[in-house]
């Protein structure tokens, strides 16, 4: 019995195939050849259209106030703090959600108050996805 369950376990390892990785492309970059408009800024939410040499990517993403300050453009971080008392988060972050998901990256945007930084942080992130210190934060931290 134990040899024919060696037999059977073997057959079954010799007939699976093998993984193979899966690559998306995207056409965005961290260099000077990648051009976006912003799109919509509702709420939280933006988007922007980037073209690369041609192929054109829509992208989404989520605006988040924070009352983390790093004082420097393009600083990715994968999660952020939210203080509890509302009149602290008055740093914008933004984050990809499509075509691929990316940690927080900072604006390096501070607004004066937490009302202003709700009101306006999603039409940042619009902006700064033109900026290459931003997209040099975000290239490296995609998912999918």
């Amino acid at each position: 019995m134990k040899k024919n369950l060696l037999i059977a376990g073997l057959i079954g390892v010799a007939t699976i195939p093998p993984a193979t990785a899966v690559t998306k492309c995207v056409a965005l970059d961290d260099g000077y050849y990648t051009r976006c408009t912003p799109g919509d800024a509702n709420g939280f939410d933006w988007t922007a259209d980037c073209t690369l040499n041609g192929a054109a990517t829509h992208v989404e993403g989520i605006a988040i106030c924070s009352s983390v300050s790093v004082g420097s453009r393009g600083v990715a971080r994968a999660t952020l703090e939210l203080s509890s008392e509302f009149d602290d988060n008055v740093y914008c972050w933004c984050k990809m959600t499509s075509p691929a998901v990316s940690y927080y990256i900072s604006s390096d945007y501070e607004y004066t108050t937490a009302y202003a930084c709700y009101q306006r942080c999603a039409q940042q992130c619009t902006i700064e996805i033109n900026d290459m210190a931003f997209r040099e934060g975000l290239m490296p931290t995609l998912s999918d």
